[in-house]
């Protein structure tokens, strides 16, 4: 499942996105960046957190690309 959004949590959502990763579902959401401290849904465990690159690539990891 992709997710490409970022913003303030919302309990409902996550609740549910928690069931789903319970259930084995890969679960992908977009990294809010860090100019933002929005987080959701990629504070809920087992979400994997990505990050976009501009072209041409060039690869940094700060904190994205990771399972919480």
């Amino acid at each position: 499942l992709n997710l490409s959004l970022t913003g303030p949590a919302d309990p409902l959502l996550g609740a549910l996105l928690a069931k789903i990763v319970e259930a084995g579902v890969v679960v992908v959401a977009a990294s809010p960046g860090e100019d933002t401290q929005a987080g959701f849904p990629t504070s809920v465990p087992g979400i994997i957190e990505v990050a976009a690159a501009e072209l041409p690539a060039r690869i940094a990891f700060s904190g994205a690309t990771r399972v919480r």
